[in-house]
């Protein structure tokens, strides 16, 4: 399962949605916990000694049955016990792992090239970020046209791939591209040359059944990134008009997991922070001033299934670019992932607070939080989601215990798989644990969106 693979899967994937899902606004990704979960798939296999990709398929397709039996049962009304303290845990735990990754790999090819290798990777890691940031910041500029700042901010990170690529191959020093990664072959083949379709019966009947049981985590990691990303992406500030579809879209996703498993190719679902990002690039953003601060605020937004059909058209047809991809410099990569997870702190009310902690009280926001709940608690509440995200990022790095290649952790399972089921632990947390350490209507204001799902009369303000 290659590059190929996972172009081919979220392309087609990501088309099937907009044409048949409910929220067609949302982006459909192979996530990091789905890779992390198919090399756990494999090792099962080699323990039942069955061929990994019949047995991958096969855990894919029970798999997408129980999503469609979710979806059927409206399975996902549960999603809204986990409510924004662990959306917002959650969220927060994406955008890290896109930051920490990008970091992670300027940190490592720092160790294996040398300083003029590793100065241009610098320049080119950052200058992606900057460029990219700087195009779609350039949308509040007070400079040229609206329409002009909107296709300079639209067109910016692909501006920053194309900027960097032919600033790398300008240059005498190499750094490594994709072309190690990419197949030199332009047509719709697979990474290795095998046939698409798995051939599903070429393992055991009880090892078909078997595949059961892995299964149900795959679920657990499916049902929450796809509905916390549905969630995040219908909040109020929004401004969508269509709604949301969450158990089609359970449906839906899970039929699509079944056509993965079947082709051997990465397994899709809703994803933070694409799906986020998506409606906001979309909609008209006006920036407004209060009491000497800055926000921007969602006052028309555009719901419409082209925008996510074409970009996952565009994804497919780059299998037939490959002399081009394999051109791109792989640091240029993690620049654009810093980019994605910077971008994703925005909005998120749990990065808002951590910042509180190191501003001057006089100099707070006055949103609804603010205006509505003493500092000391705002703070105390922060401290609490903190460490939740905390054990969150702890799970998801497997506690940072390091793995020989070809070893298993203990029981053969690493941690970061159960990362979904802790998630569903923090329900208990919010009902009744925080309740007892927080007054419930500040706990209310505190994970209430804006200032219009609040009562004016219950509250006292705090100045």
């Amino acid at each position: 399962i290659g590059v190929t693979e996972i172009l081919m899967a979220e392309g087609v994937s990501g088309m099937l949605f907009s044409i048949f899902g409910g929220q067609p606004l949302m982006i459909l990704r192979a996530s990091g916990p789905i890779a992390v979960y198919a090399s756990v798939v494999k090792s099962m296999s080699a323990t039942v000694e069955a061929e990994f990709l019949p047995f991958y398929a096969w855990t894919g397709v029970w798999a997408g049955l129980m999503c469609m039996a979710v979806g059927l049962l409206q399975g996902a009304s549960f999603i809204k016990l986990v409510g924004r303290f662990a959306e917002e845990a959650f969220a927060l735990l994406i955008a890290g792992i896109f930051i920490d990754n990008a970091i992670e790999k300027l940190v490592h090819e720092r160790g294996l090239a040398n300083d003029a290798e590793f100065y241009l990777d610098l320049i080119l890691w950052f200058g992606t970020f900057l460029i990219a940031w700087f195009c779609v910041q350039f949308r509040r500029s007070l400079y040229l046209r609206p329409i002009i700042r909107a296709v300079i901010a639209d067109f910016g990170p692909p501006f920053a791939f194309v900027a960097m690529t032919w600033f790398a191959t300008d240059q005498a020093v190499h750094v490594p591209t994709l072309a190690d990664q990419v197949p030199s072959q332009i047509d719709f083949v697979t990474t290795n040359g095998r046939p698409w379709l798995v051939p599903m019966g070429d393992i055991d009947v009880a090892d078909a059944f078997f595949a059961i049981v892995p299964a149900i985590p795959l679920v657990l990691i499916v049902f929450l990134d796809q509905n916390v990303s549905g969630i995040l992406l219908t909040r109020p500030e929004m401004r969508l008009r269509k709604g949301a579809a969450f158990h089609w879209d359970m449906f839906v996703v899970g039929a699509l997991l079944i056509l993965c498993s079947i082709f051997g190719v990465p397994w899709v679902h809703g994803a933070l922070p694409h799906s986020i990002i998506h409606p906001r690039v979309l909609a008209d953003i006006e920036e407004y001033e209060l009491h000497g601060h800055s926000y921007d605020r969602v006052v028309r937004s555009r719901e419409t299934r082209i925008t996510n059909f074409t970009l996952h058209l565009l994804m497919v047809l780059t299998v037939l670019a490959k002399p081009v991809l394999q051109l791109i410099p792989i640091i240029v990569l993690y620049g654009y992932f810093l980019f994605i997870g910077v971008s994703a702190l925005g909005g998120n009310h749990l990065w808002d607070r951590l910042l509180l902690v190191f501003t001057q009280s006089e100099k707070y926001p006055p949103n609804h939080f603010v205006r509505r709940v003493p500092t000391r608690t705002i703070h105390l509440y922060t401290f609490v989601q903190l460490l939740a995200f905390i054990l969150l990022w702890l799970v998801h790095a497997d506690f940072y215990v390091h793995v020989e290649e070809g070893e298993t952790f203990p029981g053969g399972v690493p941690p970061s798989l159960f990362f979904p089921v802790l998630v569903f632990m923090m329900v208990p947390v919010k009902i009744y644990l925080l309740p007892k350490i927080i007054d419930p209507v500040h706990l209310h204001t505190l994970t209430a969106d804006t200032d219009h799902d609040l009562d004016e009369d219950t509250y006292v303000h705090f100045g």
